[in-house]
Order: structure tokens, then C-alpha cells, then sequence
């Protein structure tokens, strides 16, 4: 799936430092062992171009780049949806990145936000909220938890951000938002495995960046609807399911 060493790599300096010497060894055991259960298979797939070369087998080139889907019959735009929150945010909420990710949302992002929209709302989504992000919530922050229905959390956002600075891999609440028709915004590290275009999503480096495209959105609808279009071509031309599990099959029937 992902190049899970790069990963361990990417979060050694989140960790105290007294620790950081065992993820240092963690994050070494991990990439011999992607290079060691390479020759234990006749062939090999990952999600992106990004985590093939970060897996550091001789061979690696001979890994099959196939990605995630998005099943857009499943997961579409919802018109009807009340669009209760501002910004929107989802994924397992005791995942180190999107813990990181939320924490930059609610306290980077939204007070800027809040200087020109003092009333925008939050909706942090996902399972298993870590303790960090339980004490986000406030009267402008709201703390989901689990949801029987993820799409109901997507559809009640007016912009979908997602502020990933460390993980690896596709980002598949990407994927799902785009098809929703909910405008993006993330980090070139994520549209680095997502290779959308500016028409598509919008690309911030830092916290002003990711307030001022919000800000934008908010206050210009041929934008947000430019990106919504935009978006929904561009996850039906690449990122179907269907055609994703035909590249699978293929490679089963090889």
C-alpha cells in the first residue's frame, strides 16, 4: 500500500527525543524488511509513484503502481445536505497525522479564519478521537467521533481541508471529498501522490495559505464551484473504482 518505512521516517521528530533513538531503529527494521519480503512474491503493487521509490529494493521499478479508488455512485454530490460547518476534516482520529492535521486546522487556521468570519465552524470527523483532539472542541469546534454514514460529515462542509504534513500514501478523504464535490485544500505533500491541478485543488504551504484559500471559497462561489467541477472530472477520469479493480484483475490474471 504505502511505503510504511518513509512514514515511521516522516514522524521521528514529533516523538520526545529521549524516544527518538527507538523510532530511528524502528524506522530502519521497517525498510529492511520492504526490501527483504520483496523477493517472497511473484508481483508487487502500491498506491503511488511517490511510495515506489521510496522502497529501496533494487527492483523496486517492477512494482505496479495501482492506486486507491473512490466509488463515485456511492460517494456524490449531495445538494440537499445542509451546510452546517465551514471547514470540514475527517479520518481515524487517533492517527498521528491527522491528529496533527486537526490540531493545525483548530488552532492555526480557524483563528485567522475567524479575524474576516468570526462565526466559521469546524467538523472534525473520524473514529477514535485522541484526547489531543477532544479538547479541540468549543462553541465553533465540533468533535464527531464515529459516524454510521462518513458521507454525512462531507456533506455538511462547505471546504474540505487537509493539512498533512507527515504520513505517506494516497489520501483517500481526498479522493472521497473531490467526489462529493466539496472544494480541497491540502499540502503538496499529499497532491504530491494526488497529482490534481490547481483547478482541481488548491495547494497551501502554510497556515495563512490554508486560511486565505478558505477565506476565498467562502466569499466567492464561482470558485468553490469552479473547484467542484473541476474536482469531480478529475476523480471520474482517475480515480473510478472500477477501472482501478480492472488494473487489479489484470494483474491477478498475469
Amino acid at each position: 500500500m504505502d511505503a510504511f518505512s518513509k512514514g515511521i521516517e516522516r514522524r521521528i521528530d514529533k516523538f520526545p527525543p529521549i524516544i527518538q533513538p527507538l523510532i530511528k531503529r524502528e524506522y530502519e527494521i521497517t525498510k529492511q524488511y520492504e526490501i527483504n519480503i520483496f523477493d517472497k512474491f511473484k508481483h508487487h503493487t502500491i498506491i503511488t509513484e511517490n511510495d515506489q521509490k521510496y522502497i529501496k529494493h533494487s527492483n523496486r521499478k517492477k512494482i505496479k503502481i495501482i492506486p486507491n479508488g473512490v466509488d463515485t455512485n456511492y460517494f456524490k454530490p449531495q445538494s440537499s445536505q445542509l451546510k452546517k460547518f465551514d471547514i470540514v476534516f475527517v479520518g481515524n482520529m487517533s492517527y498521528p497525522p491527522n491528529i496533527e492535521a486537526a490540531i493545525y486546522i483548530c488552532k492555526k487556521v480557524l483563528p485567522i479564519i475567524q479575524k474576516t468570519h468570526p462565526t466559521c465552524k469546524v467538523l472534525i470527523g473520524g473514529i477514535n478521537p485522541h484526547e489531543r483532539v477532544k479538547k479541540l472542541k468549543n462553541q465553533h469546534i465540533t468533535i464527531s467521533g464515529w459516524v454510521k454514514d462518513i458521507r454525512e460529515i462531507y456533506a455538511s462542509g462547505k471546504i474540505f481541508v487537509a493539512p498533512m504534513f507527515i504520513g505517506t500514501g494516497l489520501q483517500n478523504k481526498l479522493l472521497e471529498a473531490m467526489a462529493m464535490g466539496v472544494p480541497c485544500v491540502t499540502t503538496e505533500l499529499a497532491n504530491n501522490a494526488l497529482l490534481a491541478n490547481s483547478s482541481q485543488i488548491i495547494i497551501a504551504k502554510n497556515e495563512l495559505d490554508f486560511a486565505n484559500a478558505c477565506i476565498s471559497i467562502l466569499k466567492n462561489d464561482h470558485l468553490a464551484h469552479k473547484l467542484k467541477i473541476e474536482a469531480l472530472r478529475f476523480i471520474k477520469e482517475k480515480y473510478e473504482w472500477n477501472s482501478i479493480n480492472n488494473n487489479l484483475n489484470l494483474l491477478f490474471k498475469s
